[in-house]
């Protein structure tokens, strides 16, 4: 009789992950980024936000990855990626409320730098740790088996996209309710069938997926155009008329209106970018309507009461349009390039802002996008006044202050009158001095105006021109000309008073141009102006943090 050998059982085939799988971990892990910024930023400001939570995915991410080279992991852990990023805004607002804003409130005294980045690095391990592990994990085990080098190329590729994705992608102002969903169904779709990854190919399914994305996408950033509006919670008065997302990098664009707690009461309305109040005007009692809440806009108009009768101003960065206003009072013509559309659209809704000017036939350029690109196209010798003000978030657009830049906005003055004024906030330290420098490298005259606010860290606008600039030279005719309130008259008629001399410019610049050149004792320039724009950065936070409550800014 034959005996039959036994047939011994088939193993099952341990499910894989599919590199089509860590491509889209390396996507979520740059999605994430974007997210935990977006969050951080009113409760942080842009440039920790920005500068902590990169290093943080990596080290997280890493982490992670560490972990799967040795522990396997199985498909189901792609279950825990949609509940991880879909905790991670409610977890982060909880964590910068109970961790963060003890340290930044005007009663408690603002953080040091040092103190700030620890707390922001913290509260963004701890929010965004689950996720930023996880998709590490899924990653490492995707790759298993492909060169270290690429994952690691990949893996930086992720996060090079997480920061910039806000200006490249249409990334909604609301994240928790429009996270990529597409992303996370065919995660889940590929966990919870397992027969479904013999049949269906991996690519097949996050074509699919893709194609949702994308509708997604659009329709979130069509549900972001009409905004949000409402009275902030615990902020008694105040309320949101509108907000949207800067299309650019995300930070969030809102009207704001509140009252003062003096007596009596002003009623106010602000522009708010991010964490930074781009301007605003009173609207009661009736003695101050219509009058702007901050002086150093008024500064701003300098140049045209030093040097009256000019036609044509140019405007680099909008706020809410005070200074264009005044332009236009006094018969100006006033071009405007504004990198955020979302502003243009919020100054003339909300600050009555027009393309023209009182009594004049002549519009303006009202132009969106990036003045590195724009301003190259205008005319030459077209404008009898420039102002340059592209502060925000705590820091400047270090392209837009370099001397290339400022040297084609010189080529755009006519002359031999026309006037340069560049607004810099802080201290009067080496970061206006490097300022002045670079004006005096393209321009020959210099003057540097102060605003009246007695505090190391304020507004200064530095005039530069091919004639020599008199602050003292400014007549009450031409205030009355560019002012609607005595305010304003007051911060022009007070511009000698304000003169902020620059002693042995020449030689200081020299200094500067050789330490530049010789390192600096052992640190780069680059490192040392990226500690200076952090201390500006932590300086400009905890200033807005004391001018307007913690409730407002968490209003968003």
């Amino acid at each position: 009789m034959k005996r039959s050998r036994p047939v011994p059982a088939r193993p099952t085939a341990e499910p894989q992950l599919h590199p089509l799988d860590g491509i889209a971990a390396l996507i979520y892990l740059s999605y994430s980024q974007c997210l935990l910024q977006i969050v951080l930023i009113p409760q942080t400001g842009s440039w920790v936000a920005e500068s902590v939570v990169p290093l943080i995915s990596l080290v997280l991410a890493g982490l992670g990855a560490a972990a799967a080279l040795r522990i396997r992991s199985p498909p189901w852990l792609l279950l825990a990626c949609p509940g991880a990023l879909l905790s991670l805004p409610i977890t982060c607002k909880w964590w910068g409320r109970a961790f963060l804003s003890p340290g930044l409130d005007s009663e408690s005294g603002a953080l040091s730098m040092a103190g700030l980045l620890a707390r922001t690095g913290l509260t963004a391990a701890a929010c965004g740790g689950p996720i930023l592990i996880l998709l590490g994990w899924i990653t490492a085990t995707s790759f298993r088996g492909v060169p270290l080098p690429r994952v690691s190329g990949l893996a930086v590729a992720a996060t090079a996209a997480g920061l910039h994705a806000g200006r490249l992608l249409p990334l909604p102002p609301w994240p928790t309710t429009a996270i990529p969903l597409a992303l996370a169904a065919c995660m889940l779709a590929r966990a919870l069938i397992p027969h479904l990854r013999s049949r269906v190919k991996p690519h097949t399914l996050y074509l699919v997926a893709g194609a949702c994305l994308a509708s997604a996408l659009f329709l979130a950033q069509a549900r972001a155009a009409s905004g949000r509006a409402g009275p902030c919670p615990g902020a008694p008065g105040f309320s949101v008329l509108s907000s949207a997302a800067a299309r650019w990098d995300g930070n969030l664009v809102a009207v704001i209106e509140g009252t003062t707690l003096t007596q009596p009461p002003a009623r106010f309305r602000l522009l708010r970018l991010g964490h930074s109040i781009m301007g605003g005007v009173f609207l009661a009692p009736a003695q101050i309507a219509g009058h702007s809440v901050y002086s150093a806009f008024h500064l701003q108009l300098a140049g045209a009461a030093i040097v009256p009768g000019g036609r044509r101003s140019l405007h680099i960065g909008l706020g809410a349009g005070t200074a264009v206003r005044g332009m236009q009072r006094a018969g100006v013509v006033a071009d405007v390039l504004e990198l955020h559309p979302e502003i243009l659209t919020a100054a003339s809704a909300a600050f009555g802002l027009i393309p023209k000017g009182l009594g004049s036939t002549d519009a303006g350029l009202f132009l969106a996008g990036d003045a590195l690109a724009t301003a190259p196209s205008l005319p030459n010798g077209t404008y009898d006044y420039i102002i340059h003000d592209v502060f925000a978030g705590g820091e400047v657009a270090g392209p837009l202050v370099a001397t290339p830049f400022l040297r084609l906005l010189a080529s755009k003055l006519r002359r031999p009158r026309g006037i340069l004024a560049v607004n810099f906030y802080g201290e009067a330290d080496e970061g206006l001095l490097r300022l002045a420098c670079s004006l005096r490298s393209v321009l020959p005259h210099l003057a540097v105006l102060a605003d009246e606010e007695e505090a190391a860290v304020r507004n200064h606008v530095l005039l530069a021109s091919w004639s020599a600039v008199d602050p003292g030279a400014a007549t009450p005719a031409a205030a009355a000309a560019l002012c609607e309130d005595q305010g304003c008259a007051k911060v022009l008629a007070g511009l000698p008073s304000r003169h902020l001399p620059l002693p042995d410019l020449e030689q200081r610049c020299a200094a500067l141009d050789q330490g530049r050149a010789g390192g600096g004792g052992g640190r780069s320039p680059s490192f040392r102006g990226w500690v200076a724009a952090g201390r500006q950065a932590a300086d400009h936070w905890s200033v807005m943090r004391m001018q307007i409550s913690d409730p407002v800014w968490r209003c968003y």
